[in-house]
């Protein structure tokens, strides 16, 4: 079983790459891609991180604010965030007492509608976690981060689902029918719980 110790050093041993921008010419003419953060080993930095929010839960209190930043700063690779992920783990080691978030006027036990919202919430994240799983399987990392790219620089859904779809395209037919597959077999669909 790892410790937090454990963690820590996994996590310095990942290093953030930096993709700069370039140009390729194709049948459209010019086209420029961006610039975009990556971790050549997508997968094990991936499992690095869910590890570490499976330990955090486990170990320490639901409320504790670390929870929420470990998932924030977890969300986008970026040296800035990959920083603060080892950071969060720095402070509980040293600092392991509960920092609970703040509350409006501390209300603590919001009663029913809370819970009601947490199951709701769970079974949203479930479904999430299925397609962000099968996506991240179905592309190299530097796939996974162009789409990733896309997405924050066109926060309206509008202006980002024709450019997903142009790059899914790019990346070929059998990428989009493994993801579709894998998707539609998966037994979590078939038992209901989806």
């Amino acid at each position: 079983m790892r410790t937090i110790d454990d963690l820590i050093s996994e996590g310095k041993k990942f290093e953030i790459k930096t993709q700069p921008e370039y140009a390729t010419l194709g049948g459209n003419g010019m086209q420029i891609h961006p610039s975009y953060e990556y971790v050549d080993n997508g997968a094990q930095y991936f499992s690095w991180q869910e590890i570490c929010k499976r330990f955090i839960a486990t170990n320490y209190s639901k409320n504790d604010k670390a929870i929420s930043d470990f998932d924030d700063a977890s969300k986008i690779i970026s040296r800035q965030n990959h920083l603060k992920l080892i950071s969060i783990l720095v402070a509980l080691r040293e600092i392991p007492e509960p920092c609970i978030k703040n509350t409006p006027n501390n209300m603590e036990g919001i009663t029913i509608n809370v819970t009601q919202n947490q199951q709701q919430n769970q079974t949203q994240s479930q479904n999430f976690e299925l397609f962000m799983t099968t996506i991240k399987s179905c592309l190299s990392s530097e796939q996974f981060q162009e789409l990733q790219t896309i997405i924050n620089e066109n926060p309206k859904i509008e202006e980002a689902q024709p450019k997903i779809t142009e790059k899914l395209k790019s990346f070929g037919r059998d990428v989009l029918s493994n993801i579709i597959a894998n998707i539609i077999t998966s037994p979590t669909i078939w038992s209901g719980q989806f």
